[in-house]
């Protein structure tokens, strides 16, 4: 499921991990940014798949897998 919606998993099993994994989220937050497209009305509502890239290696993308339209 984290996959599909273009989210993270952070697993903390003491409470040191759980303010290391509030650091990262914080440092994730950040530095993210939003991009949006709105295509055209589909003729029939279905799934389609999304799929973003960049040319630059540093860069880490996390997007959903698909759009309901």
């Amino acid at each position: 499921m984290v996959n599909q919606t273009g989210g993270s998993l952070f697993n903390a099993m003491t409470s040191a991990s759980i303010a290391d994994r509030l650091s990262q989220v914080a440092s994730i937050l950040r530095s993210q940014f939003v991009v949006e497209y709105h295509p055209p009305p589909a003729p029939t509502p279905s799934f389609h798949r999304v799929r973003v890239e960049t040319t630059d290696p540093d860069i880490q993308i996390r997007t959903r897998s698909d759009i309901w339209q």
